[in-house]
């Protein structure tokens, strides 16, 4: 697996420059990997309803904002086994991207990396 995360962005309570630089980086990767799959959820119940809560209803973990690319179906290559873009915030005014990679043989690196760990006990 490979995560970036990206730079700090500054953006308006509503989301807009957080939403821009989420929408830009995903237009790319659709041009590359086909059409994603895409999240804008609210959970049920919460109180950051509204337009101007945006960012808070982000930061408070209430509300996700993610694309997914997933198989050999969607034109993933080289043992991809699917892409993940999402927007975090770090604030009612600050947030960032995270885009992760995944591999085929993801499971059996990370079995390996838990064995190598048990060894050193």
């Amino acid at each position: 697996m490979v995560r970036g995360i990206g730079k700090t962005i500054n953006s308006s309570n509503h989301g807009i420059q957080l939403k821009s630089a989420f929408e830009e980086l995903s237009d790319a990767l659709d041009k590359l990997y086909g059409t994603s799959e895409k999240t804008d959820l609210l959970l049920p119940g919460s109180i950051w309803d509204e337009p101007e809560d945006w960012m808070t209803g982000l930061a408070k973990e209430e509300r996700y904002l993610f694309n997914q690319w997933e198989g050999a179906g969607k034109g993933l290559k080289h043992d991809l086994e699917s892409i993940a873009l999402a927007a975090k915030a770090l604030s009612s005014s600050k947030g960032y991207l995270v885009l992760e990679y995944s591999f085929s043989n993801y499971d059996a690196c990370k079995q390996e990396a838990e064995n190598k760990s048990s060894d050193a006990l």
